[in-house]
Parts: C-alpha cells; structure tokens; sequence
C-alpha cells in the first residue's frame, strides 16, 4: 500500500482545502435554517467544487465487471478534507454523487444518464438512495419495499427511514423488490405517491436533511427503470459505499472535536496556567490523537483494498466503519471532558460534535450488525 499521494490527488485536495479555507465557517447556516437555505447550501458548495477534479471521481462509465471501485483512495483522502469542515454536507455531497451519481454511471442508460447524472455532476440537481428500511438494522430484514408491474411500468410500495437529503433530492434512487429480484427504480421528488417527512428533532447531523420516504403505489415508467439484479450483490455494493462515506464523515467529526478541545485547552485559565498545563489534559490529547491517527489510516487502508480488490476488502471495510465511527463517540467524549461546562453549553462546537457522533455507529449498517459479518469472514477464513 502506498501512501504517497500522486500528482492528481493532491491536485483535487489542493483545490478542496483552497475552497474550504477560504471563511472560516464556510458554507455555514442560519440556527434556524430552512430547506431552502439548505438547498442553496448545496448548490454553493457543488458550484464551488465544479472543476476541482472531485465530482466526476467514481461516476466513470466503467464496465460493470471493470474496476468498481477505481479512484476510492482519492475519494477518500480528498472527501476527508470535506468533511473535516463540513461533516453532515459531506455525507449528503457523497450521497448524491458517489452514491445515486455512482448507481447511474453504472447502470443506467444513456438517456437516464443526459437526464439525471449529467445535471448532477454540474451541480444542477441532487440526487440519493433511499437504501435504509423500517427493520434494515436487521441482517436477515432485505427488502421490504414491493414494486408491483403493469402494463406500462411498476407501482412501488413501503417505506424507508433515514434517507439522507430526502427531503431536499430532486431525484431518488429506490430499491424495491419483484418477484424475487430487487429493481432500482428512478423517482423524480413530486410524484404522485411519493410522501416525504422530515423527523422533526434529531441528534445530529441536520444538514444531511434526514427524512422518512413513504411509497403509496408510487408509478414508475419502464424507462425510469435502471435494472433488476441478485438482492445481495447490489445491496452488498450499496452498502459498502455507504458505510465508508459515513466513517469519513466521522473522521471529520473527530477532526473537530480533536483540535477545538486542544484550542481551549492552550487558553489561560485559574491560576494562570492553561489546562494543556496539566499533565491528565495532555494524556487525554494524546489518545485522542492516537484514536484519530489510527482512524485515517484504516480508512484509507479499506479504500486502497476496495480499489485494488483485494479479497478482504468488504471486511475491513465493515471494520473500518465500526472502529471509525466508535472512535469519534471516544474522542468526542474526550473533547467535552477537557472543554467541561463550556464544552456542554456549545462554546467552540463541542456538544454538536458530541451529538453528532452518536450518529455513525446507528447509521448505514449498526456496529452489532457489522460486528457479525466480521465474526462470520473470520471464522471461514481461520476455520
């Protein structure tokens, strides 16, 4: 594995660290922020990296059996430098572009391609996969969603949970179920049957614009349909993808909590004397560092693997997000120890970090749920 960066990727982080240090709250929002401002946040920020290199990564029209995951180690190490600024936009960008982008470079047509990924990659429209359903924590739940066929195309009926940018996609990726075989189907926001809500109060991550997605006969025509596959092939495909823009955007979760804490700590406290003075304060950094250090580099370890398809891929990916995800909750609880009330009453970030934290272990696939298939991988390898 190398770690050294080639010209091209550091060109596309070059340019991504250029747009994010530009303010040093870029892209930020109103407390009180509505759809529409959020909506106009994405727009600013895919205008903003049009031209970086960054939105055509992993969107190629490769053959589906060619190279699946080419250029995740630059979509790795150039996303950290989103998310290590911008967290939950980060994870909605990756959803639109590598997610329902990346399904569409893939699967679909020529004319599903002019309509939908063409406009996305120029920063026109967003996109996402309604992936997560009511029972998806559960590995043996599938696909609930039904996809029912007449005529002229298919009516699709259920409901999924958590859908990232759900209540602000112009279009959404559905996998649904018929006759034994799962279907992604096409959806533009508007359709009749689609009913979208947003959850009200969550812990964390409101810019990813979290919404449940209801399905009432929702019409689909046979144009709007990108393929009918094995469940678990593509499921498996999908969810990999997830889980590992999840983890890098709790790479960037740790990030911020890590340096905001190490900031407050150098400030001059009672006695005169910074906390970083103490030596329990800088026991505590230096775990947290470690937490972090160790972080980055199993997530690029899980993206080089996926890149050159090395076996275990899937599994250290899993392990990646487990590890990654867990270890923001630790660092961001080290972070809120250090900064004490402060930290609690939100001076310098730390109980958003706090809150959103708690978020990548739950979403995507669970830590209990990844923690089983590892356990299955390594006893039929070790057996």
């Amino acid at each position: 594995m190398n770690f050294d960066l080639d010209a091209g990727q550091e060109q596309v982080r070059k340019n991504i660290r250029s747009l994010m240090d530009g303010e040093p709250e870029p892209f930020a929002l109103p407390e009180d922020f509505s759809l529409e401002d959020l909506y106009q946040v994405y727009r600013d920020l895919l205008g903003g990296l049009r031209g970086s290199g960054y939105l055509e990564l992993g969107t190629s029209s490769d053959p589906i059996g060619g190279a699946p995951y080419a250029d995740y180690s630059t979509i790795v190490l150039a996303g950290e430098e989103l998310a290590r600024r911008v967290p939950a936009l980060y994870l909605g960008l990756e959803t639109s572009i590598r997610l329902a982008g990346g399904v569409l470079a893939r699967y679909g047509t020529e004319a599903q391609k002019a309509r939908y990924l063409a406009p996305l990659l120029q920063g026109d429209l967003l996109g996402t996969v309604a992936l997560r359903e009511a029972l998806g924590n559960f590995p043996a739940a599938g696909i609930a969603t039904q996809a029912e066929q007449d005529g002229r195309g298919y009516f699709l009926t259920g409901t999924k949970k958590g859908v990232v940018l759900g209540g602000l996609a112009d279009w959404l990726v559905v996998p649904a179920m018929t006759g034994g075989r799962l279907g992604l189907f096409l959806i533009p926001s508007g359709s009749d049957g689609l009913a979208v809500s947003n959850p009200g109060r969550i812990l964390g991550y409101e810019q990813a614009a979290l919404a449940e997605v209801k399905l009432l006969a929702c019409p689909v025509r046979e144009e709007e349909v990108l393929g009918f596959f094995e469940p678990e092939e593509i499921l498996s495909d999908l969810r990999i993808r997830e889980n590992l823009a999840i983890a890098v955007s709790s790479l960037g979760v740790m990030h911020q909590a890590l340096f905001s804490a190490r900031a407050c700590a150098a400030r001059t406290g009672e006695g005169g004397k910074p906390p970083l003075a103490q030596q329990e304060i800088r026991y505590r950094l230096a775990d947290m560092f470690t937490l972090l250090q160790t972080s980055q580099f199993l997530a690029y370890r899980a993206a080089w693997m996926l890149e050159a398809a090395v076996p275990e891929a899937a599994t250290v990916a899993a392990a990646a997000k487990v590890f990654i995800t867990e270890a923001a909750e630790e660092v961001t609880r080290g972070a809120m120890q250090i900064t004490a009330l402060d930290g609690y009453l939100g001076e310098a970030g730390i109980e958003a970090r706090f809150r959103e934290a708690r978020f990548g272990p739950v979403a995507g696939e669970t830590s209990e749920v990844l923690r089983m298939r590892i356990a299955d991988e390594c006893l039929k390898k070790f057996a």
